[in-house]
């Protein structure tokens, strides 16, 4: 069973990827990237923003759920768990 410890460092090791610049990803915007999330805010695109801001406030981006729980907007581990099941 995953755990939000598990998750979280899951999380962190893409956004440090990113950063990275590993396997051809960048931290700048990448329009030809389908973003999931239905919330409007300045991050869609912006991979390495998003993480970054929803890793900062313990919450999990839009992509990691189905589409009918990320239009829910609630990014918490709870949710996601509920989410898997």
């Amino acid at each position: 069973m995953a755990t939000r410890r598990g998750i979280l460092q899951t999380v962190l090791n893409v956004y440090a990827k990113i950063q990275n610049q590993e396997d051809g990803m960048s931290c700048e915007s990448n329009k030809s990237m389908k973003c999931t999330c239905t919330y409007n805010c300045g991050y869609r695109g912006k991979c390495c923003a998003c993480i970054a801001n929803h890793v900062n406030r313990g919450e999990f981006p839009a992509c990691f759920f189905s589409k009918e729980m990320e239009k829910t907007y609630d990014r918490s581990f709870s949710a996601l768990k509920n989410d898997r099941k």
